[in-house]
């Protein structure tokens, strides 16, 4: 489910950007300027989810969401391949975000089950 709702914020995101080449070579990928979120207080119940303001934002947030699947499915099940797909994912999102990032302790400590 997690993923779908990804694949579905990835699709709108792409098509109010006119599809994913023009996205791909637009300053906001070329130089990281995604706004990031900490979801560390989300997560352990503190505070009511985020709400994405904008198609970028919702994008983020799902892919945020997703990785949070993968860690869960990770720590349950030892999965390599579900620790494998957190890191990855969280990689891209340090990409996209990495001059306007929040939370990195997490975004590294992901990145390092590579």
């Amino acid at each position: 489910e997690l993923k779908e709702e990804a694949v579905a914020a990835r699709d709108a995101l792409m098509k109010e950007w006119g599809g994913s080449e023009l996205f791909l070579k637009s300053n906001l990928v070329k130089y990281g300027l995604f706004k990031s979120f900490d979801l560390t207080e989300e997560l352990k119940g503190r505070k009511p989810c985020i709400e994405a303001q904008n198609p970028i934002e919702n994008y983020i947030l799902t892919r945020q969401w997703l990785i949070e699947g993968y860690v869960k499915c990770a720590e349950e099940s030892k999965s390599s391949l579900a620790y494998r797909l957190a890191a990855e994912n969280m990689l891209d999102q340090l990409c996209l975000s990495y001059k306007m990032a929040k939370g990195e302790r997490m975004k590294y400590m992901y990145g390092g089950w590579m």
